[in-house]
């Protein structure tokens, strides 16, 4: 659990931050360099139902390329990102050439907490190279 100290640094910090509603491109089309961008799409995975809306629309194999082309455009432009995803075949698709890491994650979806489960998630990431300061001698 994180401490007070931590969720009060974590509050100043999102008191800057600006929440959009919207597709995930209506979104990405304003962060700049030193922006961090985190993306917690709907899973679209054929081997298994799974949520894949939040809404009317669906987030169908086309969002996945798309995401994936975002992924590119913000790492070309050395903004930092954070996705998770089911692991999955799409999910290879979004975290070739990017760092990885598999965590096991427990879905609290499920109406009754006896039928909710534990499963493995993605985590893709890119880490913008930073600036190193010059010191004067």
């Amino acid at each position: 659990m994180p401490t007070a100290e931590h969720l009060l640094v974590c509050s100043r910090l999102l008191r800057k931050a600006n929440l959009v509603a919207g597709d995930f491109e209506k979104v990405l089309k304003r962060v700049k360099a030193g922006d961090f961008v985190y993306m917690d799409p709907p899973f679209r995975v054929k081997a298994r139902r799974v949520f894949n809306e939040y809404d009317k629309s669906i987030f169908d194999s086309d969002a996945v390329v798309r995401l994936r082309g975002w992924m590119e455009n913000l790492a070309n432009h050395n903004i930092s990102f954070l996705v998770s995803y089911a692991q999955s075949d799409e999910a290879d698709l979004l975290k070739e050439g990017f760092q990885t890491e598999v965590v096991t994650v427990k879905r609290n979806i499920a109406g009754f907490s006896q039928s909710r489960t534990r499963s493995n998630e993605l985590l893709v990431s890119f880490t913008a190279p930073t600036k190193e300061l010059k010191v004067a001698a």
